[in-house]
């Protein structure tokens, strides 16, 4: 007699169902789509370094001085915060403004999602971080 029964299953299907909360497959999920960023961003040309999880999820530079700060989400099933993504993108190009930098900030957003992400017009962005 085996001790994996359909009634056994059926016991941990129920577990399941009431611990998905706690699943982290979306998590790792992301850090692998980071991963795969970061590996794409390593093979183009041109490219110095690449840090991950350095000032942004990933940070590319290239011989030319120009510097990619990258955000990476992952949102399989919800939508992405517009707002609170730019504004952390227009710190980070203020702050290197502010600090005189001669490289050349390329803000950049991956986002792995089902639907398509619409990409946010000027307006909208002056609108997201108060100038309008």
């Amino acid at each position: 007699m085996s001790l994996y029964t359909k009634e056994e299953f059926d016991k941990l299907s129920a577990m399941y169902d009431g611990d998905k909360d706690r699943d982290a497959t979306s998590k790792i999920r992301g850090f692998l789509f980071q991963d795969y960023i970061t590996i794409m961003c390593l093979l183009q040309k041109q490219v110095k370094y690449v840090c991950s999880e350095y000032l942004e999820d990933v940070d590319v530079f290239f011989e030319d001085g120009t510097f990619e700060f990258i955000q990476v989400k992952y949102y399989p099933k919800t939508n992405p915060n517009m707002k609170e993504i730019s504004t952390d993108f227009y710190y980070q190009y203020l702050r290197l403004q502010m600090l005189q930098s001669t490289l050349t900030a390329v803000p950049r957003l991956y986002i792995h999602r089902k639907s398509k992400v619409k990409k946010p017009t000027f307006d909208e962005m002056k609108t997201y971080i108060g100038l309008a």
